[in-house]
């Protein structure tokens, strides 16, 4: 749904023109892990987890269950860039938060560490899928929608700011893959296509 956001963002700001067939396949690629996620459901009681987690997970299969809905709007470039971007945003955030609860039923230091590290990790990527999609719609606009630019600001910081919590809690095989993997190029280009945003 992240990766699916930010194509809805770039196909709705081109009216259509843009990412329609990237939009397909990432669909086809949401749905999928859909159905695995569903298929997961049926194998646990839902009443064994905590009475939180219950109810955020339903919220969050609530907001799925809307995704037909929303993406048949999308194709009739019937809802706008930002209502779709919230939309998608919304679905993240419940099953985020999800993760986030599962904190409070370990019992286990090393445990809650690790829940603390992976829920400010998955936190920062979430900040940069939104990025990702404003700048994507920015960029097919050649300018920022109003108030956009400093919410750019805004989601880059908060990336800054789990990142930070993420080390802080991450063992250290976790903390060495990350630095690898954050030393490529592709991160270097990102930070210029930043600069080019923010400038």
């Amino acid at each position: 749904t992240q990766k699916e956001r930010g194509l809805t963002s770039g196909f709705i700001t081109s009216q259509g023109v843009k990412f329609k067939a990237r939009l397909e396949n990432q669909r086809e690629l949401t749905n999928q892990k859909n159905d695995e996620l569903n298929k997961f459901l049926n194998t646990i009681s839902l009443k064994e987890i905590s009475l939180t987690s219950y109810d955020v997970l339903k919220k969050a299969l609530t907001e799925l269950s809307n995704l037909e809905k929303n993406r048949l709007k999308i194709n009739n470039l019937t809802i706008s860039s930002h209502e779709a971007i919230r939309f998608y945003s919304d679905i993240n955030e419940q099953l985020l938060n999800m993760i986030v609860t599962t904190v409070k039923i370990s019992n286990n230091p090393s445990v809650t560490d690790d829940i603390i590290a992976f829920s400010n990790f998955l936190l920062s990527k979430e900040k940069a899928g939104i990025e990702r999609a404003i700048g994507t719609s920015t960029f097919a606009k050649k300018k920022f929608a109003k108030g956009m630019k400093g919410k750019l600001s805004n989601l880059i910081s908060s990336q800054d700011l789990y990142t930070n919590n993420f080390l802080l809690y991450a063992n250290d095989d976790n903390k060495i893959f990350y630095k690898t993997i954050m030393n490529n190029s592709v991160i270097e280009e990102v930070n210029k296509m930043r600069s080019v945003l923010l400038d």
